[in-house]
């Protein structure tokens, strides 16, 4: 599947490397996707007007929580 139709729908999209850790439910609108081809830890959050809103090697789920928290505008 290409990057486009990962990221179609609307909403958050978090692009896991093949060994990140599971962050687990992040709530509506976010949408996982295990990028299986992809050997690391690392990750990268689509914002959704499809500009990348983090990038973390690794990818914490602890720093994607308050990424997702100051983008839905909460401390």
């Amino acid at each position: 599947m290409r990057l486009h139709e990962l990221t179609a729908a609307p909403g958050v999209h978090v692009l896991l490397e093949r060994s990140a850790v599971d962050p687990g439910p992040l709530g509506p609108g976010v949408h996982v996707h295990w990028l299986e081809g992809r050997p690391g830890r690392g990750g990268t959050v689509v914002r959704p007007d499809g500009w990348v809103g983090l990038r973390a090697d690794p990818l914490e789920a602890a720093g994607l929580s308050a990424w997702l928290a100051a983008a839905r505008g909460r401390p």
